[in-house]
């Protein structure tokens, strides 16, 4: 942890006493499917873990409770080590160096500078965060922060504040450094104290991505881009392929990660003759692509080793310093013998699949090396030496591509792909497994900053994690889910909003119907392909043994029940048809893959929903933001035990109720209420994304979402209490 010295301090960075621990309503059982153990439990035995929690849903803002509330920013700085250990520096306890407080808050504990200690200001902030699978961002999270600062009666101390701080930390420069952005929430309680509302500060550590500075006469004022530290992976300089790329495997692990032609290997190549060529010290990055094991997974043995591993095997270089051993040992992975790359020996379910190629299914074999093909004695080509194994096949990829789109066409052609496509949604949630691909980075402070790129030396990786998707979610014409009740118990937060009298968060909603709305279907169901083509000339009766329904959904209703989408037929091929991978990969299976990953990463939807409401801290999460990753909460699928949103383990559900006038009551002249919510529009809405903003001293958030297909309660009332009512003795 970084020295406090004289620089100031963030006096605690933690009141909770754990980082993990979950914000408690009044203990209760979670009523309906979960009290009696049907959805909870669904969720449980798909991802392995135990049953669950015992509080409160659906739950209040908790700012509610409190006459009024205010917001306290820090912005102070990171250390490598507070970044790659954050659950042992800042999301405990400890003392950071402060370079703003809102209000002045600590006022004599500020960094430094050869100029004296200045205060500035937030004067206003907004976070843009992705927590669905949304068109630009697909199956990975986007989160853009914009912020402006003021230095009053002076101008050009805050960026000087930063260098000085950062320079402490061993950075060239405040572009290079890591930032916590720290986010504190207090009400005002009955003695009209103040306080800290519990469990509901968030961390964020940032990178600046562009600081302008704008002076006025009152002095200066600096409108900054940011993006999370944990997000850096993905900006386009780490992300981009810049050279025409070819990797070999037989499962996802071998041609990701481990093999001698993996994706990792490769790109970490390119790096060491790239840092070669323009004689740097060190390469500037390098690339892991991990398939970890956590709560939210199952349970996987050692990984085997890949059919083409043992091949051009390279000897392995030991670690330069002890910090790189210690951050090994807490990513569980080790130096390859074989590329050099850092692997794991245990892997989830998705780095343990095959890839599905074998004498029945030829992709594009590489050949044995020169080397395997040559007589030792005559140096002469030898035609019984030279073989293809049936189980590898190459994958290429053009300049422009990128890691992300490299790891999706891999592992679209798996058979744990394959494989969730085939199953049908499990538990009384109806959920399906897929995939999903987030990010972390890792400074390597011990060794030399190099003189050309004024940076540590980066670790980028990418975690391909499992992630659960409703059966909805793949649009299906005519049919509509039966879990929509279990769903609804999972819900953390429910609005009432028109004409329901408890209205106390929305303040704004547009609620947007697109009655042409239309779903795309192969004309062919997909299985007008070469593999099917070739079969079928060589009169293979086994040939559609494949076959599969993409869009498989739930059981079929009366078509008047809800809006409905039209299926249109109007394509053979998806936008991944076209982005790189194995070539003959064109089974019918395979291609069910394929529309079912653009229907979830590309899909638009009938009825969307943009709403504002009143600042949630639920909904600001410190999880994905850093190297800090919250576990959930055994059985629930929305929330984290932090407290605050789970988006990484799969889709989250909010619910929204309506109900409209139906008439006027002659007697009293008022009007005359529906019995139900309006069922064709209250219901069930997916999370999209989410705006975070703090303007004028007001907290407020924009939420995007889409309405579930179909949904309809079948009479069951969308209630929001945020007291139990005692039951009246003589009513029932």
């Amino acid at each position: 942890m970084a020295a406090n010295s004289a620089s100031g301090d963030i006096e605690s960075t933690s009141t909770a006493t754990s980082p993990t621990q979950v914000p408690v309503q009044t203990p209760s059982v979670i009523p309906g499917a979960i009290a009696a153990g049907s959805a909870g439990l669904g969720v449980a035995k798909l991802f392995g873990i135990g049953t669950s929690a015992k509080f409160k849903l659906p739950m209040p803002n908790p700012l509610f409770k409190y006459a009024s509330s205010t917001t306290v920013f820090t912005i102070a700085a990171l250390s490598t080590n507070d970044l790659n250990n954050p659950d042992m520096t800042y999301m405990a306890s400890g003392k950071l160096p402060i370079i703003l407080k809102t209000a002045g808050g600590s006022p004599t504990n500020r960094v430094k500078t050869p100029y004296g200690a200045f205060d500035f200001y937030i004067d206003s902030l907004e976070i843009d965060s992705t927590y669905g699978f949304e068109i630009g961002t697909g199956n990975t999270n986007a989160t853009a922060i914009n912020m402006t600062v003021s230095e009053p009666f002076s101008m050009g101390m805050f960026p000087i504040a930063l260098n000085t701080a950062c320079a402490r930390n061993g950075y060239a420069n405040y572009s290079a450094a890591t930032w916590l952005l720290k986010i504190e929430f207090k009400g005002e309680d009955q003695s009209g104290n103040m306080v800290a509302v519990d469990k509901t500060s968030k961390f964020i550590p940032f990178m600046i991505n562009d600081l302008d500075m704008q002076v006025t006469e009152a002095g200066a004022v600096y409108n900054i881009k940011a993006v999370p530290a944990g997000e850096a992976p993905f900006l386009p300089s780490n992300n981009v392929v810049t050279t025409e790329i070819t990797i070999a495997g037989s499962s996802v692990q071998e041609i990701l990660q481990t093999g001698p032609y993996s994706l990792q290997s490769v790109l970490n190549e390119s790096y060491r003759q790239v840092a070669e060529k323009n004689k740097l010290e060190v390469p500037a990055q390098e690339v892991l692509i991990i398939f970890p094991q956590d709560s939210a997974t199952a349970k996987m043995s050692a990984t085997q080793p890949g059919e083409d591993e043992k091949e051009r095997g390279k000897p392995a270089k030991k670690a330069t310093t002890a910090d790189s051993a210690k951050l090994n040992s807490t990513l569980k992975v080790s130096r390859s013998t074989i590329n050099n790359t850092l692997i794991e020996n245990t892997v989830n379910e998705i780095g343990a699949s095959k890839l599905g190629f074998g004498t029945d299914r030829w992709g594009q074999t590489p050949l044995q090396p020169d080397i395997k093909v040559h007589n030792i004695n005559t140096g002469e080509v030898d035609p019984s030496r030279i073989s293809k194994n049936p189980n590898v096949s190459e994958y290429s990829f053009a300049k422009t591509s990128s890691i992300v789109n490299a790891i999706n066409q891999v592992i679209m052609s798996s058979d744990y792909a394959i494989n969730c496509v085939m199953t049908p949604g499990q538990g009384a949630e109806k959920m399906r497994k897929w995939w999903r691909i987030e990010t972390a980075i890792y400074h390597i402070d011990s060794l030399v900053i190099d003189k050309k790129t004024k940076k540590k030396p980066q670790l980028l990786v990418f975690k391909v994690i499992p992630y659960l998707v409703h059966e909805t979610s793949i649009p299906v014409s005519g049919t509509r889910s039966s879990s929509f009740k279990a769903m609804l118990a999972q819900c953390v937060k429910i609005y009432s909003y028109i004409f329901t009298g408890k209205n106390q968060d929305i303040l704004k909603l547009n609620l947007h119907f697109n009655n042409s709305f239309n779903v795309s279907n192969t004309v062919d169901n997909g299985n007008n392909t070469t593999s099917i083509a070739t079969a079928e000339q060589n009169s293979d009766n086994n040939a559609r043994q494949t076959e599969t329904d993409a869009r498989d959904g739930g059981e079929d209703k009366k078509p008047g029940e809800g809006f409905n989408y039209e299926s249109i037929f109007n394509s053979v091929k998806t936008w991944f048809n076209f982005r790189g991978g194995a070539s003959g990969d064109d089974t019918p299976a395979h291609n069910a893959v394929k529309w079912m990953h653009e229907a979830l990463t590309y899909g638009s939807d009938m009825q969307e929903l943009e709403m504002d409401i009143i600042g949630d801290p639920y909904y600001l999460t410190s999880n994905g933001m850093g190297n800090f990753n919250s576990p959930p909460i055994p059985g629930q699928m929305n929330i984290n035990s932090d407290g605050s949103i789970n988006y990484q383990n799969g889709e989250v559900d909010i619910a929204i109720r309506f109900k409209t006038p139906v008439d006027i009551n002659p007697s009293t002249g008022l009007l005359k209420m529906a019995g139900e919510e309006i069922g064709e529009f209250s219901g069930l809405f997916r999370l999209g994304t989410i705006s975070h903003r703090w303007r004028d001293g007001q907290f407020t958030q924009t939420i995007r979402a889409t309405r579930r297909q179909m949904f309809k309660t079948d009479g069951q009332e969308l209630g929001y209490e945020y007291k139990t009512k005692p039951k009246v003795e003589g009513k029932k």
